[in-house]
């Protein structure tokens, strides 16, 4: 196809003289790199989230999350880990409240 062919190129040469050679427009090209499937940016995160996740035993929420992936030197912020977390379907587990143990007060009766 003429586009890939000025997709490869166009390190070597500029954009515009490959365009006039192929005899195809630059706006067309241009459009045909917007179109391009790009690969997803947050597939390693995803993978990086997930064994964190188990590594914790399931018990990790958001912020000891983001904390181990930057750990991990991944630039993310808790907005971006909290939609992985929802796509994920991954949820954390809080500490079960504390409830008294206590007697019968009742025990005069």
């Amino acid at each position: 196809m003429r586009y890939a062919f000025v997709a490869a190129e166009r390190t070597q040469y500029p954009v515009r003289v490959l365009c006039r050679v192929m005899e195809v427009s630059t706006s067309g090209f241009y459009d045909y790199t917007h179109r391009q499937p790009r690969p997803d940016p947050d597939a390693q995160i995803r993978i990086e989230l997930r064994s964190a996740y188990a590594a914790s035993r399931h018990t990790y929420g958001r912020p000891r999350l983001v904390a181990a992936l930057r750990q991990k030197s991944y630039a993310v912020g808790h907005k971006r880990v909290s939609r992985l977390m929802q796509e994920e379907r991954i949820h954390g587990k809080s500490k079960r409240g504390f409830r008294p143990c206590t007697t019968d007060s009742n025990h005069y009766l």
